[in-house]
């Protein structure tokens, strides 16, 4: 991938700046380490945090389809209980689906 022709060099010679990154609580929202910030656009940067923190990746998807398309697509629609209640019956049950990453108390 020659977008990221030099990256294994860059851990070498700035291994602390790449470090605090990946100990970041939250590495998407900082910026990357050297010249690899403006080396990368959104998606290299989700394929850079897909392959050093997985774990991060639903929020940097979040962060991605935010830029480009707009926050209406990652915020959920208005819910009111009361009213899905409503609609159920003993033959129509509410059925909640959690998603990773989502909180239910919200």
């Amino acid at each position: 991938m020659a977008n990221f022709t030099g990256i294994i060099g860059a851990f070498t010679h700035n291994a602390k700046e790449w470090k605090r990154w990946y100990m970041s609580s939250t590495p998407e929202t900082e910026a990357l380490p050297g010249e690899w910030d403006q080396k990368c656009d959104h998606l290299r940067k989700m394929i850079i945090i897909k392959t050093i923190r997985s774990d991060r990746v639903l929020f940097m998807a979040t962060q991605f389809v935010e830029n480009k398309l707009s926050k209406e697509y990652t915020q959920p629609l208005p819910f009111n209980l009361e009213t899905i209640f409503q609609d159920s019956s003993k033959i129509t049950p509410v059925i909640f689906i959690l998603s990773p990453g989502t909180d239910p108390f919200g």
